[in-house]
């Protein structure tokens, strides 16, 4: 069971869309069952059937400080995604579902629970 998870820091949308598609690019190359991704957009991973994404970043405010789909040039803001190859066979609740995310998985090993989150908002 392979599980990978990585901050990619918005995809650097702020930067260039070819960075987007180069990230896109290393991730469908992995070989992962599971892959968290924090300060997160919504990637175009077809390697996973699957996706579960914490609460979206409020748009067409300033949230935090920043007005998240200014900066990401139009994309949605995630902090945080699960993409599986198996399906969720549960939601956990969290207590912010803007921060956090927590699916269990039935998996050929027995099930398991995926709880991500990212510190400092």
């Amino acid at each position: 069971m392979k599980l990978a998870t990585l901050n990619i820091n918005w995809a650097n949308k702020s930067k260039s869309k070819n960075h987007c598609l180069k990230i896109e690019k290393f991730l469908n190359a992995q070989d992962f069952h599971f892959l968290i991704l924090t300060e997160a957009i919504n990637l175009d991973l077809p390697n996973f059937p699957f996706k579960y994404l914490s609460e979206q970043i409020p748009e067409n405010i300033r949230y935090e400080n920043l007005n998240y789909p200014e900066y990401l040039k139009g994309e949605k803001a995630y902090r945080t995604i699960i993409y599986s190859k198996f399906p969720s066979v549960k939601k956990h609740h969290v207590i912010d579902g803007k921060t956090s995310l927590a699916q269990e998985f039935e998996t050929e090993i027995g099930n398991i629970i995926i709880y991500t989150t990212i510190i400092g908002t």
